[in-house]
């Protein structure tokens, strides 16, 4: 895993590149730009940052750099529930469970998952 968490605006970022693979910082500014347009400058900086963090790779492209993801995002979003049960919740997940059962509709296929996943915490 990266040596450092990614912030909110890293993982927006992140987010195209896992969903494109691989994109210059110009693809990934336009993708961005419907919901959060940034400056060029912005956008290189956060590239910067998260080049440093092991979050992202380039290679150099014919007339741009080319950004991948070298960590996958099951792995980012498992590190930042980690961070919330740990630092929001100490430690305990009654709340958050709470939570999503009273303001999230969930199907009976998630609740069977579910009841799978607690029931296997238990065996072990």
């Amino acid at each position: 895993m990266a040596k450092k968490d990614v912030s909110p605006l890293e993982f927006e970022l992140m987010e195209v590149l896992w969903r494109k693979g691989e994109a210059t910082a110009k693809e990934i500014q336009t993708a961005l730009a419907p919901e959060r347009p940034l400056a060029q400058t912005t956008v290189a900086t956060l590239l910067m940052r998260m080049t440093q963090k092991g979050c992202i790779a380039y290679r150099e492209g014919n007339s741009a750099r080319m950004y991948r993801p070298l960590v996958p995002r099951d792995q980012v979003v498992r590190r930042k529930l980690d961070d919330l049960v740990q630092t929001v919740l100490g430690g305990d997940i009654s709340p958050l469970v709470s939570y999503i059962a009273e303001h999230h509709r969930l199907t009976p296929e998630q609740i069977g998952s579910l009841k799978s996943i607690l029931k296997s915490g238990k065996e072990e």
